[in-house]
């Protein structure tokens, strides 16, 4: 069963990547920060290996040295974002129901 959950704030590390740069927290109507460590996949996956060798600290202090880098705060008119999203909606309904051999 899935729910509906409106975010009030993301961390988003795409955010690094200028063609993205804006949507998300347009879009969602939420504050986004991004982290001065953008892979933060990595950084995750690399935390748990040395957690589980015991060679990491514990989840607080790792926690402790996020830093943000910067902050995205919605600007876009709220109904523009939703006809953005509509549309965005649209494309990846008719996407997931192409047919395998059109694609």
């Amino acid at each position: 069963m899935a729910t509906h959950c409106t975010p009030r704030q993301l961390e988003f590390e795409g955010l690094a990547r200028r063609r993205i740069r804006r949507r998300p927290h347009d879009i969602t109507g939420a504050v986004v920060d991004r982290p001065t460590v953008v892979e933060t996949t990595a950084l995750g996956a690399a935390w748990l290996a040395g957690q589980r060798a015991g060679v990491w600290p514990g989840m607080e202090a790792f926690a402790a040295d996020w830093q943000l880098d910067r902050r995205f705060t919605p600007e876009m008119d709220r109904h523009d974002a939703d006809e953005r999203y509509a549309g965005w909606r649209d494309a990846v309904r008719r996407t997931l129901s192409r047919p395998d051999d059109q694609a």
